[in-house]
């Protein structure tokens, strides 16, 4: 079990940890978000990639994740 100190702690360092992975994002052409689906997607260790959205423009960002799939390889 956590304490909350340990709990903010590991929060604040994923949140440096995705900060660093923007820039990776940027380069690419897309937002963190769809560069973390296309990963998910390339990755032989996910068997599936769940989605969600609430509105048709979300799925349409969601499927431009796709797209990245074979651009993360040499990041991987």
């Amino acid at each position: 079990m956590y304490t909350e100190g340990e709990l903010s702690e590991s929060f604040e360092e994923r949140v440096v940890m995705a900060d660093q992975l923007k820039p990776i994002a940027t380069e690419l052409g897309c937002t963190l978000a769809q560069m973390s689906l296309a990963w998910a997607v390339s990755n032989e260790n996910v068997s599936a990639v769940m989605i969600g959205a609430s509105h048709p423009s979300q799925l349409e960002e969601n499927i431009k994740a796709l797209e990245l799939v074979d651009k993360i390889t040499p990041f991987r």
